[in-house]
């Protein structure tokens, strides 16, 4: 047995793409769009959603091992040293799935590393990394068993392109999804949507070893039949079940949860999972207090959705995600800064100001909190949000911050005082 485990270790065509799945996995994980690595949940996701991009080659790497029986028979050498007749196929999928897990267990472990470096000990989650295996195991079991099954070497990019197919036309948001985007720490992976998806892995994975060839005209016997049968309706109901199970992701529980909260006067709670975010939270507080002892309406704490029920609570309701950005989460925060700008409901015709003056300072003074609070100008990218006169604003942030301060009283003041007549 061990002479013909480590026989198809080291003929294994796997050998091969195992290099292919590690460089795709590492390039979605690692060249992102977002930082994952300070919320324990959202390295979980990241991992297994770096696994769902690499299921089409998954599904073909499997195929062309299982096409290798048509290709050129070295499975017949396996045959020749075993004595059970199904043990050969047993052995050449095994193989052929530890090589696509253990790419994925290469992604997981940069993945964890590069958290722990982050934002210090900790674990993803399981459940996600779960998703990841159940993801490459659904792919490889049907790679495997439709290329065994139709023989042509046409198979091996047909069910590249019909993984890829599954992975970009089912929405993430459908019960059926093979893929995942986000690990927001106040969402779970749903129990039964998860183990459904496990259920189709293993049916798959025995329906890979069972199927016979199509061009194997051999009078089978009763059970040999049996089985590839009772293993494709078993994926049949997972399929079902999936349907049934619902969404992957369901909102979190927060009963027995102790919040992580900044030690700041105003202060700001999140889930224990994102704790890597207190650092760079507690900055914004004490950019926030500045606002706040210079007059602004700043909330007196903040407490990040579900913490405190699915609903609106005296204090502001955060989703701080990795994914958002650090620029977004800062607007998060401003966004609850109350700016009093009732202006009088009448107009002034011999206002200081004119309409288009007064207009343009309403706009800086809306969205100066936010640079503020940031400490300078968004990145590269994060230039949205409501128009004002960027130039305007790059003067103001090269002041110092007391007269940035200053400039925001007294201008909210003169916003505040009267309103010049005409269009603006």
């Amino acid at each position: 047995m061990k002479h013909v485990l480590w026989t198809e270790v080291r003929r294994s065509p796997l050998r091969w793409w195992f290099p292919v799945l590690v460089v795709l996995q590492m390039t979605v994980l690692l060249v992102k769009q977002y930082d994952w690595e300070f919320a324990w949940s959202e390295t979980g996701a990241a991992a297994a959603a770096a696994a769902s991009f690499s299921l089409p080659i998954a599904a073909m790497a499997a195929g062309w091992a299982a096409h290798r029986e048509h290709r050129s028979g070295d499975i017949s050498q396996l045959h020749a040293h075993s004595r059970l007749p199904g043990l050969p196929h047993v052995v050449q999928f095994g193989v052929t799935l530890a090589y696509i897990l253990s790419s994925y267990a290469v992604t997981v472990l940069v993945a964890w590393a590069t958290a722990v470096g982050a934002s210090g000990w900790g674990v993803p989650w399981p459940g996600y990394l779960m998703m990841g295996v159940s993801f490459l195991t659904i792919a490889t079991g049907f790679g495997y068993a439709a290329c065994r099954f139709v023989g042509s070497r046409l198979a091996v990019p047909a069910v590249g392109m019909v993984m890829f197919a599954v992975w970009l036309m089912v929405d993430k948001r459908s019960p059926l999804t093979l893929q995942i985007l986000g690990g927001y720490a106040g969402e779970e992976p749903a129990v039964a949507a998860l183990a459904w998806r496990l259920v189709l892995a293993l049916s798959l994975c025995g329906l890979a070893v069972m199927m016979r060839p199509q061009q194997d005209r051999r009078r089978p016997r009763g059970g040999v039949i049996a089985l590839p049968v009772a293993a494709t309706g078993l994926v049949m109901v997972a399929v079902a079940g999936m349907a049934a199970a619902g969404p992957l992701q369901v909102p979190r529980s927060a009963e027995g949860v102790t919040p992580v909260c900044t030690d700041t006067a105003i202060e700001i709670c999140v889930w224990p999972d994102q704790a890597g975010f207190i650092p760079e939270l507690e900055r914004y507080a004490l950019r926030l207090e500045e606002l706040d002892r210079a007059g602004l309406d700043v909330p007196v704490a903040y407490t990040e959705r579900g913490l405190l029920g699915h609903s609106w609570s005296e204090h502001p309701n955060l989703r701080l995600k990795s994914a958002t950005g650090e620029w977004i989460r800062v607007g998060e925060l401003t966004f609850h800064i109350a700016i009093d700008l009732d202006s009088p409901d009448e107009c002034v015709t011999d206002a200081t100001t004119t309409a288009q003056e007064w207009q343009q300072d309403l706009q800086l003074v809306v969205v100066w909190p936010t640079f503020y609070v940031f400490g300078g100008h968004p990145p590269p990218g994060n230039g949205g949000g409501p128009p004002f006169d960027r130039e305007l604003m790059a003067e103001i942030l090269a002041l110092p911050e007391e007269e940035q301060i200053a400039w925001a009283v007294a201008t909210t003041d003169r916003l505040t005082a009267e309103r010049p007549c005409g269009d603006v």
